[in-house]
């Protein structure tokens, strides 16, 4: 069989290159466009993945010189198909031809086989494939390369995804001369959010350190906006998640939903995590600041929400707890989740509690302050919850609705004869 297989990707590759094959040859041809996409011819390519396995099965696929006729498959110029097939059904546990035969995709001169095989290696990652901090983060950072802005992005994409395991974090930090050398392609495509993972590592730190005024004008941005753009970054991701309605119609009836929100990077939370990051952090003297925009409740409460963010990325670090211990902010953020009327504030610092609950020092202090946590799930409540404030919600005078009160705010600005009034008093009825 495996014979058999071998001379019908040499007969498909003699076709498609325009040289001399028999009539017969044309005739018992099972790897056309259409025959692929119609029939069972695929399969040929999932018998080859199994081979591609292990050590016996790549012996034999080099005896028929299987990887040669794949090669060329792979350069055929209108068959993506057949090159996406050959990309999806090899295995790549192995350090074999199958990962040189990926590699070629990756660079191949058709846009599409290079975004799918950019993609596939999301799907590499997520499977577990053996070593991939090993040869897979070199092959992401050189797609930073790529002339074509959709293939950087997955790249990119990847790469942020893969970082969530500090392996591959320390090996692409340590390629560093490609990064630099392609710090133009990260920003134009929002790469700076990897970047600021770099710097949960010493390693990452001291990189970026390097580059000098990376650290000194990311912490400038944050401070004018950044950390109100992070609060509507994770409020929209709840929102996506928490919708019903929303799902329906953004995602369709047939889509996969992730319903988890995954934290983005915080600037503060990841310098947070070492202790020259903790010590830039002190110099800087941004984080009194946080804590006097979180006392004042004059101010508004996204930007109160967006330092409660600040501080409770920065608290889940067993450093970074140390240095807000030295301010007692715990104190004003237990407080804060018992007594202030804004629930959108109350339900950020339930969050926040429980990221600080996630080490040994900020899950004491909660305790003092009369909540307990669970060192399994890092999930902080009251002690007595029948008397903690933290449940009950104050009384207060109910204002009505926007539906109710916009037609009346806006209607009388016209005459009642204007039609503008009608449209807009059923716009008003329709809004409720």
């Amino acid at each position: 069989l495996v014979r058999e297989i071998a001379e019908l990707f040499r007969i498909e590759v003699d076709i498609e290159t325009k040289k001399n094959v028999s009539q017969k040859a044309l005739q018992d041809r099972l790897l056309s466009k259409d025959s692929v996409l119609k029939t069972l011819s695929r399969a040929y390519f999932t018998l080859i993945g199994t081979l591609s396995s292990n050590k016996a099965g790549l012996e034999i696929m080099r005896q028929y010189a299987i990887f040669d006729s794949l090669g060329s498959m792979s350069e055929l110029s209108g068959r993506e198909d057949l090159k996406d097939l050959i990309m999806t059904s090899l295995d790549y546990n192995l350090p074999a031809e199958p990962r040189m035969l990926l590699q070629k995709s990756l660079q191949n001169q058709s846009l599409v086989v290079r975004f799918l095989a950019t993609r596939h290696l999301k799907v590499l990652l997520r499977a577990g494939v053996k070593d991939f901090s090993d040869w897979v983060i070199k092959l992401l950072v050189k797609q930073l390369e790529d002339t074509d802005n959709k293939v950087v992005s997955m790249a990119l994409e990847v790469l942020n995804e893969a970082c969530d395991e500090v392996e591959n974090l320390e090996a692409l930090i340590q390629c560093e001369p490609m990064i630099l050398a392609n710090l133009n392609a990260l920003f134009a495509q929002q790469g700076t959010e990897l970047m600021i993972r770099f710097l949960s590592r010493n390693s990452g730190f001291e990189m970026l350190s390097r580059h000098a005024s990376f650290l000194q004008n990311e912490l400038q941005n944050w401070r004018k906006d950044g950390f109100v753009r992070y609060v509507h970054q994770i409020e929209e991701a709840l929102q996506r998640v928490l919708s019903s309605s929303w799902k329906a119609k953004a995602q369709g009836p047939s889509a996969k939903t992730d319903d988890a929100v995954h934290l983005p990077p915080n600037l503060y939370g990841e310098l947070a995590m070492t202790a020259k990051g903790c010590q830039y952090l002190s110099d800087s003297n941004q984080l009194p600041e946080y804590i006097d925009i979180l006392r004042d409740e004059t101010r508004p409460a996204i930007e109160r929400r967006g330092s409660l963010w600040v501080l409770g990325n920065i608290g889940k670090s067993p450093i970074g707890i140390d240095l807000l211990l030295q301010f007692n902010v715990i104190q004003l953020i237990v407080e804060m989740a018992e007594r202030d009327p804004i629930l959108s504030n109350r339900g950020t610092c339930y969050y926040i509690v429980g990221m600080i609950s996630s080490t040994t020092n900020g899950a004491r202090i909660l305790e003092e302050h009369g909540w307990v946590t669970s060192h399994i799930t890092h999930v902080s409540v009251p002690k007595d919850y029948k008397t903690s404030l933290f449940f009950r919600i104050p009384e207060y005078a109910h204002k009505g609705s926007w539906a109710v009160t916009s037609s009346d705010m806006v209607l009388p600005t016209f005459q009642k004869e204007d039609p503008r009034s009608e449209v807009l008093l059923y716009l008003g009825n329709l809004s409720n």
